[in-house]
């Protein structure tokens, strides 16, 4: 009796496909996506869903058909406007909320972490201090 394909290749680990990219200017693309696009992230997709968050978000922001969001996956998500003026006048309105919780959305940057983005700017009014302090 052979022993040849008797775990029929359990153990063997396959070689890792190598995918090459030609180098190419984006600095256009770069230029583009700060330009016009916001990205934020959910603080708790338990009860947030991305996939109604971006349906909402225009509709919220009176922005239906100029503004497309697109779900990336771990409760991130990205939002491309055909204008720059439309971003900026949202962004005016932070703190943004959905569905009773905060969400974290920043202008686009080419960074590449985890849990990017997670920056929230908001005001907090504490009663009884006095103004000097």
């Amino acid at each position: 009796m052979s022993r040849f394909g008797e775990n029929n290749g359990k153990g063997i680990k396959p070689l890792p496909r190598t995918i090459r990219v030609r180098m190419f200017d984006n600095s256009e693309l770069i230029r583009r996506l700060k330009r016009t696009t916001l990205i934020g992230k959910i603080m708790n997709p338990d009860v947030q869903s991305v996939g109604s968050l971006v349906l909402m978000m225009p509709r919220i922001w009176k922005l239906e058909g100029q503004v497309v969001g697109r779900d990336l996956g771990l409760g991130t998500f990205r939002l491309d406007f055909e204008r720059e003026e439309d971003i900026l006048e949202v962004m005016k309105t932070e703190t943004f909320n959905y569905n009773h919780w905060m969400l974290s959305i920043v202008r686009w940057e080419p960074i590449i972490h985890k849990d990017y983005p997670s920056a929230i700017t908001f005001w907090v009014r504490i009663v009884g201090v006095p103004r000097d302090f």
